[in-house]
């Protein structure tokens, strides 16, 4: 067998290990909405009912990811190739706005601050204002500007070669996840009460020998929110001690 001819085996067999670095463990990224624990009631007055509107997806590039410039770590010499990916990216029926208006729904829910909190998948349409309007109701509009994992893949500089030296333990990839969201409260007749950003970021190193490796990686994106869920109930409770000396 000629040199090149190993050679491009080499490659192919590089390649493939890559691939299936990034393939493992798809299906198992669990949902903020069902991992997120609330703590438990802030013991306030409740007032009557709070409507978490679906997020819109305020990302400039909304569910795109960017992950060519990343397999730049086989050119020889280059150390790594940042990728930018985003959960739509690794599960296809998966919405982002959609789980964090569910996980802030379900912490709201807990803290006690409204009699009711529900969720609404209309967006904050004219109509969507009249029926919260009708019903007493506060609406709590949220946009998600940030919500990816940013990956350093690396070969350490070795092209091909550095794939050995995933297998004898040094990281595939550092980064981390980030999570972030614009909150407005509005009162019934629609006006703005309270607004305010979120937004918290969870260090990731991706090993080839975790056994669900974006299922791990991913479970630091749940950190992100872990972080968030306590400030955006402390951003509603005030605002919701406010209204109370309307």
């Amino acid at each position: 067998m000629s040199t090149d001819t190993k050679n491009r085996i080499c490659i192919a067999l590089g390649l493939l290990a890559a691939l299936l670095a990034q393939a493992c463990g798809v299906a198992s990224m669990q949902n903020l909405a069902e991992r997120h624990e609330p703590q438990g009631s802030l013991q306030r007055p409740p007032k009557p009912h709070l409507l978490v509107v679906t997020a819109s997806d305020a990302r400039p590039d909304g569910t795109e990811s960017s992950i060519a410039a990343g397999y730049l770590v086989f050119v020889p010499v280059v150390p790594f190739g940042k990728q930018s990916w985003t959960p739509e990216r690794m599960k296809p029926a998966y919405s982002l706005p959609a789980d964090v208006a569910a996980a802030v729904a379900k912490d709201l829910r807990a803290a006690g601050l409204f009699q009711d909190v529900q969720m609404s998948a209309q967006a904050a349409t004219t109509g969507a204002k009249n029926a919260a309007a009708a019903d007493g109701a506060y609406t709590l509009k949220l946009d998600v500007d940030r919500g990816h994992w940013i990956r350093y893949y690396t070969t350490y500089g070795l092209s091909i070669a550095g794939v050995a030296l995933w297998y004898l333990g040094a990281p595939v990839a550092y980064g981390h996840n980030e999570l972030g969201f614009h909150a407005r409260l509005l009162d019934p007749s629609g006006a703005t009460v309270a607004e305010a950003n979120f937004y918290a970021e969870a260090s990731v190193t991706e090993s080839e020998y975790q056994t669900l490796p974006f299922g791990t990686t991913w479970g630091e994106f749940h950190t992100c929110f872990h972080e968030i869920a306590p400030q955006v109930r402390a951003f509603v409770a005030n605002a919701a001690l406010q209204l109370a000396g309307r």
